[in-house]
């Protein structure tokens, strides 16, 4: 009975192989088999370019994006996201536009400024002149040039007016008539006032070409030699030639008199224009009823008719200085140019 328990003991004692350990053929053959493919793969994933072999999980598969948590597609820009960048840069915008407009008013400020200053600056220059020289320029000297229609010294106290203490002031005069708003005188084209030295001053005037007037409408009616009407006033011109025996019909400064008797003011224009031409000084040219010229030289009555006033003026011209200071008419009615004498009854 002894004898039959002893080798089941060491039956016990004898160790088992693990099974698990133990390798077959197969198995084996199994595991190279695998670590082929698994090579494989790594190469083809290299070649590709992924670096991941077939089978196995990405790190975006195996945990989450934390910069993509919901799994947005990168490539699609967020609205939400996109917001913010816009607002800060409209306020940059904003910013330059402020500072712009800043520098735009600084720039007009100190463009009104400067002119300010420029302003202040001529009017101290100008009023330094005026005053500083108003004491040591004043006028005691006029020279007078141009003049036919008015005397000297009534064209001197016109330019000369006592109702401004300036207006005896050389250099206030001299740049007076340098502008428009310098005053005029009645009948002259222009009045130009130049120094001659600190206190004298030379006044140059060029008249109107004043042929005749008539009386208009209870005004006189002052017109060239060629029939254009100059001016229309109540003043009355000393050295204007006075015409009677006419009546205008329409007058309009600046443009040519019509007269009731075209044929008589064509001839009294035809006069006045000879007269002109010869340097004579009429006091009246008179149109009588019967169709004749009658020229008036202070105390001389000169008798033309109807013809021929050239010839005639032209031997006025001659003896006009011998007819100073006396009186009397000359008849050249009839006169030709075959007639010899000239007779003062």
């Amino acid at each position: 009975m002894g004898q039959t328990a002893e080798p089941e003991e060491k039956k016990e004692n004898i160790e088992k192989p693990d099974s698990a350990s133990i390798e077959t053929p197969e198995d084996t053959a199994k595991a190279e088999t695998a670590d082929n493919k698994d090579v494989g793969a790594a190469a083809e994933a290299e070649e590709n370019g992924t670096g991941e072999a077939p089978g196995e999980k990405t790190s975006d598969e195996e945990a989450p994006d934390v910069e993509n948590p919901a799994g947005k597609n990168p490539d699609v820009e967020d609205p939400a996201e996109k917001a913010p960048a816009e607002e800060s840069s409209g306020g940059e915008d904003e910013e330059e536009d402020f500072a712009d407009e800043e520098d735009e008013e600084d720039e007009e400020e100190a463009e009104s400024l400067r002119a300010w200053l420029l302003f202040l600056l001529v009017s101290a220059i100008i009023a330094a002149v005026v005053f500083g020289l108003g004491f040591g320029c004043t006028v005691r000297k006029v020279y007078v040039r141009g003049n036919s229609l008015y005397t000297s010294e009534e064209i001197a106290e016109k330019v000369i007016s006592d109702d401004s203490r300036l207006r005896h002031n050389t250099v206030f005069l001299t740049a007076l008539y340098m502008t428009p708003f310098a005053p005029q005188i009645p009948f002259e084209e222009s009045v130009r006032v130049s120094p001659v030295s600190y206190d004298e001053i030379r006044i140059t005037v060029k008249d109107m070409d004043i042929g005749g007037f008539i009386p208009y409408t209870g005004r006189n009616l002052y017109f060239s030699p060629d029939g254009i009407i100059k001016e229309i006033t109540p003043l009355v011109l000393k050295n204007a030639t006075f015409v009677t025996g006419i009546s205008v019909t329409e007058a309009e400064k600046g443009q040519k008199m019509t007269a009731d008797n075209e044929t008589g003011l064509a001839m009294v224009l035809d006069i006045l224009q000879t007269l002109k031409k010869y340097d004579l000084k009429a006091d009246c040219v008179a149109l009588t009823k019967a169709g004749n010229i009658v020229i008036y030289f202070d105390e001389i009555k000169v008798q033309l008719g109807k013809t021929d006033f050239e010839l005639k003026l032209s031997k006025i011209s001659q003896i006009n200085p011998y007819l100073e200071g006396r009186s009397g008419t000359i008849d050249l009615t009839n006169y030709t140019s075959a007639d010899e004498n000239i007779i003062l009854k």
